[in-house]
């Protein structure tokens, strides 16, 4: 067993980064995975948004879809490694000043939203209409609404997301990126990037 499961983050990155310099196993990996990342999304978002998928279908998708969304942006800056600072050219200092480039590279490369998400075209669709919409007017727009039943995650001829369907793709996409982590030391070096960071700023 990884000593790394008994630590906890943030408090004790300074150990577990340690660890995963200096010749981790893929247990190690694994248990940065389980300690860092997935307990801290399964408590601030997971969690919500399953309790919030039991509801009265009164609205609660819009929350739901609009908690997605923040997730996908941080999935996608997780998998680069690279911090958010408005303004900031693209790539340098592992940062970046455009959230709508992240976006779109990250759904129209990312198995499995590359199944509902095929041209470039489409993913300014879910950025503007859905995305940016969501969390800067409490809306979607040009018609989009948020399901809780239909067949696609994002049909882009019916204009609409199912809620339910989104969170299965994130889900999906989570546990891929689970397994290859212990075997890709350019998820590694981004990963200890990024909670390096999300450390300093705890």
């Amino acid at each position: 067993m990884s000593t790394i499961l008994k630590m906890k983050f943030p408090g004790q990155w300074p150990q577990i980064e340690a660890v995963l310099q200096a010749g981790p196993t893929a247990a190690d990996w694994d248990a940065a995975f389980s300690v860092c990342l997935s307990d801290r999304i399964q408590k601030r978002y997971l969690v919500p948004i399953r309790a919030l998928q039991k509801g009265p279908l009164h609205g609660e998708g819009f929350t739901i879809l609009t908690i997605q969304c923040a997730l996908i942006e941080f999935l996608a800056a997780l998998k680069k490694g690279w911090n958010f600072h408005s303004g900031a050219p693209w790539g340098v200092n592992d940062e970046y000043g455009s959230s709508r480039r992240l976006y779109k590279e990250f759904l129209t490369s990312e198995a499995p939203f590359t199944s509902v998400v095929t041209s470039d075209a489409e993913a300014e669709t879910f950025y503007t209409d859905i995305r940016c919409a969501l969390v800067h007017e409490t809306q979607t727009k040009n018609g989009w609404r948020v399901r809780a039943i239909g067949p696609k995650a994002i049909d882009f001829s019916q204009t609409y997301v199912n809620r339910d369907l989104m969170q299965k793709l994130i889900d999906q996409w989570v546990q891929s990126y689970r397994g290859a982590l212990p075997n890709d030391p350019q998820l590694q070096a981004a990963f200890n990037r990024k909670f390096t960071y999300i450390n300093s700023h705890s």
